[in-house]
């Protein structure tokens, strides 16, 4: 039986990102590029805790305006799903009178519904800045003045990966940085790690750092990046990541994102597209195993990709990829992975409750006693059927 492993939707965490400030266009805001205040230090400390890290992040933040001046703060809401979260788990508290003061925010959301792929397809877009909402609040400086601001909130557990690679990546994000008045003076990250987590002395699988000159480790389980004048260029990113390849086992289990959106009844699948795909695949992972993707075996990977493609066609139109009937003690036919209402299915349907769920395409059709209705299938789609039947 393959088991699925939806890593993109179902562990994105609500918010890894540092604080800016925001434009009201009418009721939507937007981030801004910052010309009257900068960023004189900041200092972030993530350790385990919640439901996976929490965030500690103080900021120092200076006015070089004349006049008393009033900004927006934002820290991004990355998903529609996430902005009940950050309303109940996302503090801000202000240093006044030498005291810290506890400061209301508000959650501002420009879209309150997010599609069926970007769920399952979850890659928050931090180049650009473009989120879907933020959690916000004013802040009043006299002219020149600083403020230091302190923010915690809940980061959510680590993005993990399974299958030709395995491990896990924690990104926080810093290039919200550039939006400030000029460099950031100085600043200070560190990452704390559980027990969970190897030794990054011991571990077969060592942990890659992002910023690697700045980066020192002050005990086996804790990394403290420091920078000065710093004008981020990437985020900060710890990731653990092990080769795997194409097993027996990776293979049995194999879970593919198929291509967003369908193309099956509408284009020639061939076999350089199944090479493009096989190569997209393989993308991610070049960089920290050069020798080992080299090596892979791409016939292997191409058969498995047309395989997923090929009953990709047969799901669109609703095959519930039934085996029989379970017996009458329970007993499930050759090749059935699972039974429901008496009906056995082959692990075809497991691998497609991923597009069933959260409101995905996948809706298996089953009619009366058992019987599955013919599917429609378009000329294209019959043509690329016989096409990925003699690639897999």
């Amino acid at each position: 039986m393959r088991t699925l492993t939806l890593v993109l939707c179902l562990v994105a965490s609500p918010v890894r990102a540092d604080i800016l400030t925001v434009l009201e266009q009418g009721n939507t805001p937007m981030p801004r590029q910052e010309a009257a205040v900068s960023m004189d230090s900041e200092t972030v400390h993530i350790r385990p805790g919640g439901n996976g890290f929490l965030a500690r992040c103080t900021f120092q933040m200076r006015s070089h305006a004349k006049e008393v001046l009033t900004r927006k703060m934002a820290f991004p809401v990355v998903d529609p799903r996430y902005a009940g979260v950050m309303k109940e788990d996302f503090h801000v508290e202000i240093d006044e009178g030498g005291k810290r003061r506890r400061v209301a925010t508000r959650v501002k959301m420009t879209r309150t519904e997010s599609s069926w792929a970007e769920e399952f397809y979850f890659e928050p877009d931090h180049a650009k800045f473009n989120y879907p909402g933020f959690v916000v609040w004013d802040v009043t400086w006299l002219p020149g003045e600083t403020k230091t601001i302190h923010v915690s909130y809940d980061m959510g557990a680590a993005r993990t990966y399974s299958g030709i690679v395995d491990g896990w990546s924690l990104l926080y994000v810093v290039r919200t940085g550039a939006l400030w008045k000029g460099p950031i003076g100085k600043a200070e990250i560190s990452i704390e790690f559980g027990k969970d987590v190897p030794s990054h002395r011991t571990s077969a699988t060592p942990l890659i750092l992002s910023y690697p000159k700045q980066a020192r480790w002050v005990s086996t389980s804790k990394v403290r990046w420091r920078f000065s004048r710093w004008e981020p260029t990437e985020d900060i990113r710890v990731t653990s990541l092990g080769w795997v390849g194409l097993t027996r086992e990776v293979k049995r289990r194999f879970f593919y994102a198929l291509p967003h959106p369908y193309r099956g009844d509408s284009a020639r699948y061939t076999v350089k597209y199944l090479d493009e795909l096989v190569e997209k695949e393989l993308a991610p992972w070049r960089e920290a195993f050069p020798r080992r993707v080299k090596k892979l075996d791409r016939r292997a990977l191409r058969r498995l990709i047309a395989d997923w493609l090929y009953h990709e066609i047969l799901a669109r139109h609703g095959d519930p990829f039934l085996v029989g009937k379970a017996g009458p003690n329970g007993e499930i036919p050759k090749g059935a992975v699972m039974t429901s209402a008496g009906y056995a299915y082959s692990e075809w349907h497991t691998n497609f409750q991923a597009y069933m769920y959260h409101g995905g395409w996948y809706r298996p059709r089953l009619g009366p006693k058992g019987t599955v209705r013919p599917a429609d299938l378009k000329p294209m789609e019959r043509q690329n059927l016989a096409f990925l039947k003699g690639q897999r």
